[in-house]
């Protein structure tokens, strides 16, 4: 990798691709610093940083060093340590959604409990 990431995925996917790239990375990063508050006072912080510390300076420097896409696909990984995180904090009720109100539970195991 020569160039920084953001010629690299311009020359591999073009604008679009850098564009959804972008939106990405800037999604993770909200997310994290809004993960990262709502479990700032509890037992869960510390894990929290130890598997998303990573995840921020990858964001940072996939603009400025060289980088690929490649390390655009390896930092997903990064977005499930988030998913876990945010059900923790949500679960525990640190976390409050304005979508679901409690638990999800799929169509078929609410129609066999009704049943």
């Amino acid at each position: 990798a020569w160039h920084s990431g953001f010629i690299a995925t311009i020359q591999e996917l073009g604008i679009i691709g850098l564009c959804l790239t972008f939106i990405g990375h800037i999604y993770a990063f909200v997310m994290t610093i809004r993960i990262g508050t709502a479990l700032r006072e509890t037992p869960y912080l510390k894990y929290f940083l130890v598997y998303t510390c990573a995840f921020l300076q990858n964001i940072i420097t996939f603009y400025i060093l060289p980088a690929s896409t490649q390390n655009f696909l390896i930092s997903l990984a990064y977005f499930s340590f988030l998913k876990v995180f945010y059900h923790i904090g949500k679960d525990n009720g640190y976390i409050t959604s304005h979508q679901h109100k409690g638990r999800y539970t799929p169509l078929l195991i609410k129609e066999e409990a009704e049943a």
